[in-house]
């Protein structure tokens, strides 16, 4: 639902959740990550179908409270590139829209931040050059 590092989910606490805008639409509900080593600090939404597991995992817990006491055994490297993919597909939905990003550097900023990354890494410039490709394909059209 968020696309974290499974070291960014054992550093979580209750505090690092809060509600902000995302668009002009709807606020989104947003996780702060705290720097660490080489992971910069950043901001990354939630997923807004998966909400409600914020308010179960945060009720009635201490802001100081670690969001998790153990992670499950699970794939968390591809569960972050789902994220990251879906994430960035929605942003480039909504492109140059009035609820999106103005340009596709702009887009690869905001995709840069939310995924925790100082430079875009050699898959995210990938897409980025698809999507390049793609935005001067249907403007020749």
């Amino acid at each position: 639902s968020c696309g974290l590092r499974r070291s960014e989910l054992e550093r979580l606490c209750v505090r690092d959740f809060y509600r902000k805008p995302h668009s002009s639409i709807y606020d989104a509900q947003w996780v702060h990550v705290n720097a660490d080593g080489d992971i910069p600090e950043h901001e990354v939404p939630f997923i807004p179908d998966h909400e409600w597991t914020i308010a179960h995992l945060v009720k009635d817990r201490d802001p100081d409270d670690n969001v998790f006491s153990h992670l499950p055994d699970l794939d968390y490297e591809s569960l972050r590139e789902s994220y990251a993919w879906n994430y960035f597909m929605d942003q480039y939905e909504i492109l140059g829209t009035w609820r999106g990003l103005r340009s596709l550097h702009e887009m690869g900023q905001d995709v840069k931040h939310v995924l925790g990354l100082r430079r875009l890494d050699k898959t995210r410039q990938a897409w980025m050059r698809w999507a390049r490709r793609d935005w001067k394909r249907q403007f020749e059209e």
